[in-house]
């Protein structure tokens, strides 16, 4: 664990919504926050992650299952970096906080980043990637969801 670390955030993604839980140093829960997965709200988190930690944010260190899409496009281009665990990986860790072993995403959130804070090099560090990259991603990214949107106009998940 590195001395400039001052706080570990872990990041449960969703697809809708994502669960926040940042710890201290010590490991203790500072905060936790849900952020729905809307662009507006995905930069206020950002900022809300900075804010609450009250230091730059070369002092945090995220993890998460998930090393694409837009959350980790908005954290990266506030300069965060973060870092990727398998989900294979990450249920393993969740026996720690429960032998049941039941999905729970707040306390995911919170698994994620206890096993950042004590067992960091069983995550990779998420590529960061050029504006241009994170340009063409996000282009990628609302082509395939227009796609989707033409081929399957009515949501099953609405009904």
């Amino acid at each position: 664990m590195s001395d400039a670390c001052s706080h570990f955030v872990g990041i449960d993604w969703g697809r809708k919504f994502h669960k926040f839980c940042i710890l201290d140093h010590d490991g203790q829960v500072v905060a936790q926050r849900t952020c729905q997965h809307l662009p507006k709200l995905i930069r206020q988190i950002a900022q809300w992650l900075s804010e609450r930690v009250g230091r730059q944010v070369e002092h945090l260190k995220i993890g998460l299952e998930v090393p694409t899409g837009p959350l980790v496009l908005a954290l990266q281009s506030f300069g965060m970096t973060l870092w990727s665990i398998n989900p294979k990986q990450s249920s393993r860790f969740r026996d720690r906080f429960s032998v049941a072993g039941a999905k729970y995403d707040r306390r995911d959130a919170q698994v994620i980043a206890s096993a950042l804070h004590t067992d960091q090099h069983a995550f990779r560090e998420a590529p960061a990637l050029t504006k241009e990259q994170r340009t063409m991603r996000s282009l990628v990214h609302c082509r395939g969801k227009l796609i989707r949107q033409k081929n399957y106009p009515i949501s099953w998940m609405n009904c």
